[in-house]
Formats: C-alpha cells, sequence, structure tokens
C-alpha cells in the first residue's frame, strides 16, 4: 500500500512540473499572470528585467514563483510586484529579487523558502 501511495505523489509532482510555465522576459511574465487558471506556476531561469507596475489581481488563487537557483534566477523589480488579496495562496523559492514585494492583507498562506530578496 505504501508503494502506490509513493507513486500518487510522484504523479502529481509530474502534473505540477507540466503545468508550470518557464519565463524568459517581462512580457511573458505579465501574459502568463493575466490568465483565468487559478493556480499558476511561473519558472525563472534567466535574469529578468522588470520595468513596468505589475499587480497581480486576477481570478488566480495560487501562485508558484521558483527559480532553478539563486545565481542563475533573477528578478530585478523597477516597481514593487504587488499581490492582490484574492490570491490566496503565495509561494516563492529558489530566486534572487532585487526590488520589493507587497502583500495585501488578506493573502492566506506566504511562503518564501531560499529567496535572496534585496529591497528598501
Amino acid at each position: 500500500m505504501v508503494p502506490f501511495i509513493y507513486y500518487i505523489y510522484i504523479i502529481i509532482d509530474l502534473i505540477n512540473v507540466v503545468s508550470s510555465i518557464i519565463i524568459n522576459n517581462e512580457n511573458e511574465i505579465i501574459s502568463n499572470l493575466s490568465t483565468s487558471s487559478s493556480s499558476v506556476t511561473l519558472n525563472i531561469n534567466s535574469e529578468i528585467d522588470i520595468t513596468n507596475e505589475i499587480e497581480i489581481n486576477s481570478s488566480i488563487k495560487k501562485l508558484y514563483i521558483t527559480g532553478n537557483s539563486l545565481k542563475s534566477s533573477k528578478l530585478n523589480l523597477k516597481y514593487p510586484l504587488c499581490f492582490d488579496s484574492s490570491i490566496e495562496e503565495i509561494e516563492i523559492n529558489n530566486i534572487n529579487i532585487n526590488g520589493n514585494l507587497f502583500f495585501k492583507k488578506n493573502n492566506k498562506k506566504i511562503t518564501i523558502d531560499t529567496v535572496n530578496l534585496s529591497g528598501f
């Protein structure tokens, strides 16, 4: 019985990987955050400069921003990245962020793991 449960976890992880989006530039971030999906995973595998103000307030309920490593995955924010209170779960990991993150008061679960955040 235990091996069966283990295989279910592997399949769920594979589904999450398949549904994730590899981001290469600012326009891809903006377009993928405008989706009608309830869950979005953005994979940042390079250095990306964000020069526009972005407030994430679509129908997204769960947002995952994931990088490969602190060295290879970087977001440079000219303006704060704002997470609307409609986003219930936010997870940011394995990424270097230069700039500010702004979370509204009703975000239910915010996880920041292995992140180098340089803001003011």
